[in-house]
């Protein structure tokens, strides 16, 4: 009955955000669903990086590439190998992959992800029996539209936050 009742609160809060924000935000919402905004991310945005993983771990599916070797700007800077993997011999039109998930399956492959789902879920546990599950979920969710933990703005904070919770519970003193 909870979750129903913040899953009705959220989407309120969601439809009012949109409507109340200003209008190159919502132009740019609704672009996301345009045929030519689909055709620029095929070619170079998210479906192509989404194509590009799958194409490159397609023999490096269980172990991944390697720590740092895709999807990310250390990747990037150092011209990794793995780039010339890819669907287009090493012309690389994003950097980074804009997706936790899929970075964690690019570098570490099916048994990063699988350790990363074994993560969540020990924190989700964790936290759900003291009403913090939907901010760490959110957090967490963040992963599905930025890397999370490349840059340090977002998972410096994020950690520092399940640091406090976390110490918070076993001391008085919070």
């Amino acid at each position: 009955e909870h979750l129903y009742r913040y899953l009705l609160i959220a989407l309120i809060l969601l439809l009012s955000a949109f409507i109340l924000s200003p209008q190159a935000y919502r132009d740019r919402f609704t672009n996301l669903f345009s045929g030519q905004h689909i055709s620029f991310s095929e070619d170079s945005g998210r479906i192509w990086s989404f194509k590009n993983v799958l194409y490159i771990n397609k023999n490096h599916s269980l172990f991944g590439n390697g720590w740092g070797s895709y999807g990310g700007e250390y990747a990037y800077s150092t011209n990794s190998p793995t780039y010339l993997e890819g669907v287009q011999g090493g012309v690389v039109t994003v950097g980074n992959t804009d997706d936790q998930w899929l970075q964690i399956y690019a570098q570490q492959g099916v048994i990063g992800v699988a350790l990363y789902i074994c993560l969540l879920a020990y924190l989700i546990k964790y936290y759900r029996k003291n009403n913090l599950f939907i901010p760490i979920m959110g957090y967490f969710s963040l992963g599905i539209f930025i890397d999370i933990f490349q840059f340090y703005q977002i998972s410096f904070w994020g950690w520092l936050l399940l640091g406090i919770i976390s110490s918070c519970e076993s001391s008085e003193k919070c």
